[in-house]
């Protein structure tokens, strides 16, 4: 039993010591080269973040008093006079976005890791340990730990990530968030009365919210559940414009009249009817279905 409690102690080292190594080498670090002010200007009083909804790790900008460097008034307010104001507001929030972003995908690499290993390792260690020490009894404790480790390693692989990678999610955060940006980047042109500043932080707000574990893993799940009908869907596509381009050879062989372009246009037509009955199976496959972006 002495070597039992030699090995929990060393599993619990691991642990601790492997959630603090992964978690620092999951991320840049430091998390952001530059911060911007956290004092109020007008008022001289600090500017602190404050809290978002429920039990947030990170807290989010106070607009009421946030200021940008070189500017007295509020950032809020400048975003609100005018465009230019819009677009540093923007900057400053999506900085924001990014930095808690990095941390988020370090700490999920962490956790998937360190869990992963944890587990395997505990697996492992309890089997070896399970062959050392003597009585029946002991050897039957420590080959069940090890049954029950190895179980929960495949429970939270399958139930918690689905079975899907961290790097699959943080791609999936990376593509939902790209888009969002894409439509931030459309709209910095647009004048303040059609595109005002609290639909500016409405969007980044969205493109805050997508890089989160579980937007992500949604998103995977939807794009794995619809990709089979999407590559029977570019199949389709696909077969049907060689149809076409089929079709208008036999065209030109045929107003060639001579017996060698005869020739040549029923061999077309032999691969045009094949093409054909391979799109006509592919039709019950895509039927309902479209080819919109199936993160989306």
């Amino acid at each position: 039993m002495h070597i039992l409690h030699v090995g929990a102690l060393a599993l619990l080292a691991f642990c601790v010591s492997g959630c603090e190594m992964m978690a620092s080498r999951a991320r840049v670090d430091p998390t952001t080269m530059a911060m911007y002010p956290t004092k109020s200007a007008t008022a001289g009083k600090d500017c602190p973040l404050v809290p978002g909804l429920g039990r947030s790790r990170a807290q989010a900008i106070d607009l009421g008093c946030f200021t940008l460097p070189g500017d007295s008034k509020p950032a809020y307010q400048l975003a609100i006079d005018s465009e230019a104001g819009r677009v540093r507001l923007e900057a400053a929030l999506l900085k924001q976005a990014d930095d808690v972003c990095i941390q988020e995908k370090g700490r999920m690499t962490a956790n998937e890791s360190v869990t992963n290993a944890s587990l395997s390792f505990a697996a492992t260690a309890l089997s070896t340990i399970s062959t050392i020490v003597g009585g029946e009894q002991a050897k039957s404790i420590l080959s069940g730990g090890a049954a029950i480790a190895s179980g929960t390693q495949d429970n939270v692989n399958a139930n918690f990530y689905r079975n899907q990678i961290v790097q699959a999610i943080g791609q999936a955060m990376d593509t939902e968030r790209n888009t969002i940006l894409t439509t931030l980047i459309s709209k910095r042109a647009s004048k303040k009365e059609s595109y005002p500043a609290d639909e500016m932080i409405r969007l980044v707000n969205s493109y805050h919210q997508a890089c989160s574990f579980e937007h992500g893993l949604q998103t995977l799940l939807k794009a794995s559940i619809n990709q089979e009908g999407l590559n029977a869907i570019i199949a389709d596509r696909n077969l049907r414009a060689r149809a076409a381009s089929l079709r208008k050879a036999i065209a030109e062989a045929k107003a060639r009249k001579t017996t060698e372009a005869d020739e040549t246009a029923k061999q077309l037509e032999e691969t045009l009817r094949e093409i054909e009955l391979k799109a006509a199976a592919i039709t019950k496959e895509t039927e309902g279905a479209n080819l919109a972006d199936p993160g989306h």
